[in-house]
């Protein structure tokens, strides 16, 4: 039996020739002009990276900006346009060092916009806390909460 890492491994290459050939089965003209999202981190911003090639959508690091809600507004509307236009699973990692109330709602809203798409494909998405502050884990319980429907695996390092 394919493990789901095997399963998203064909799936995303089957992803990358429909993306990257003159087909335009299962992704728009649009899609397939839409380019990855790269966001360097800052001191107190995450990483984004949005790989569309693999359909890998990553943030790691930090997000504790004090205008995180300027900081997510373009990274929603860039998702919210992708995945209109986009017919293939997505992989989504969450990795956060540290994270305030305001990147929190941001986050949400990106995991609101992954439901919404998930009623079309199935999304396999990974969330990964670790935080020696337990304030912070619980916000990752709380996402879990929020989206119970959704297949969110917690993992909360808790350092002493």
């Amino acid at each position: 039996m394919a493990t789901l890492y095997q399963i998203i491994k064909q799936r995303c290459s089957l992803l990358r020739k429909r993306l990257f050939s003159n087909n335009t089965t299962g992704a728009s003209k649009s899609a397939r002009h839409t380019q990855s999202l790269l966001i360097n981190a800052s001191n107190s911003s995450p990483k984004i990276c949005f790989d569309i090639a693999i359909n890998l959508f990553q943030i790691t690091g930090n997000a504790f900006d004090d205008d995180d809600h300027t900081f997510f507004a373009p990274i929603v509307d860039w998702m919210a346009h992708y995945l209109s236009e986009n017919t293939c699973p997505i992989e989504f990692h969450i990795q956060l060092n540290q994270i305030n109330l305001n990147a929190f709602n941001g986050i949400k809203q990106l995991i609101s916009i992954l439901a919404t798409y998930r009623q079309k494909v199935k999304i396999p998405i990974h969330i990964e806390w670790i935080t020696d502050q337990e304030e912070i884990a619980e916000y990752g319980e709380q996402l879990q909460a929020s989206f119970s429907h959704l297949p969110i695996v917690l993992q909360v390092e808790v350092k002493v």
